[in-house]
C-alpha cells in the first residue's frame, strides 16, 4: 500500500525495463490508463512494450542495462531536496521486506528466511512455481546478482523442482534451492529421479499450506 501510494503521488515515473501489465499495475489501476497523470518515461528493449499499456511522455529504446550506463558519469545533486523523503520509504521498504519471526503454525517460515538470506551466497539460484508460498521469496528474498531466480510469467505451478534441476544441470558449482507448495511439489515431485539419476544436488523447501490457489 505505501509503494502503491508513493507511485500515485509522483510527479515521474521511471519505468525500467517493467511492461506494466496487469499484475504490476494492479489490474491496470496503479496508474491512469492510458495516459497517466504523473510524467512516465519507459525505458525496455522491445520497441513493441513502449505505449502497448500506457502512453509515456518518454519512450527509450534501450536494454535497462545500457541505460542506466548512459548514466555512470552523470553526477547528481550533493543534496538533493527528496533526500528526506527516500530516507523515508527505504525505511518503510526494509520494514516491508524483513520477514516475521512469529506467526500460525507449528513452522515458521520468517525465521527459515531470515537464515537463508545470511546463509546462502549472492549467486545462489532460487527458483519457485505459482502459489502464496511464493511469497516469501518475492519479498524477502533480496536478488543481488542477476540471472539468479527461475519463476513461471504465466503461475504455471508444478514449475520450481524441474526449474532447480536444469538450473543445477547447468550451473554444478551454484547453490540451487527451490521452493514449492505443497501442490506444486506433488505435481513435479517425481524429478527428483532425474536430479538423483544425473548427480544434481538441489535443496527443496516445501511450504505445506494445504491450499490451491493465490
Amino acid at each position: 500500500p505505501k509503494l502503491a501510494a508513493t507511485v500515485k503521488q509522483a510527479d515521474l515515473v521511471l519505468l525500467i525495463g517493467g511492461r506494466m501489465g496487469e499484475m504490476p499495475s494492479s489490474d491496470y489501476t496503479l496508474l491512469k490508463s492510458p495516459y497517466p497523470d504523473q510524467m512516465l518515461v519507459h525505458v525496455h528493449a522491445d520497441a513493441g512494450e513502449l505505449g502497448r499499456v500506457y502512453r509515456p511522455t518518454l519512450a527509450i529504446n534501450a536494454s535497462p542495462a545500457a541505460f542506466v550506463r548512459s548514466f555512470a558519469r552523470r553526477k547528481g545533486p550533493a543534496a538533493p531536496g527528496w533526500a528526506a523523503e527516500t530516507a523515508k520509504l527505504h525505511a518503510a521498504y526494509l520494514e516491508w521486506s524483513t520477514p516475521p519471526q512469529t506467526g500460525p503454525g507449528a513452522v515458521q517460515m520468517g525465521p527459515i528466511m531470515t537464515y537463508l538470506e545470511k546463509a546462502l551466497p549472492e549467486d545462489a539460484i532460487l527458483t519457485n512455481g505459482a502459489g502464496n508460498y511464493a511469497t516469501w521469496v518475492h519479498r524477502f528474498h533480496r536478488f543481488r546478482r542477476f540471472a539468479t531466480q527461475a519463476a513461471p510469467t504465466s503461475g504455471s505451478m508444478g514449475y520450481g523442482t524441474p526449474a532447480a534441476v536444469a538450473a543445477k544441470a547447468l550451473y554444478p558449482d551454484r547453490e540451487v534451492i527451490a521452493f514449492a507448495g505443497d501442490g506444486c511439489f506433488l505435481m513435479n515431485g517425481q524429478e527428483f529421479a532425474t536430479a538423483v539419476q544425473y548427480d544434481l544436488p538441489i535443496i527443496v523447501v516445501v511450504v505445506n499450506n494445504g491450499i490451491y490457489g493465490t
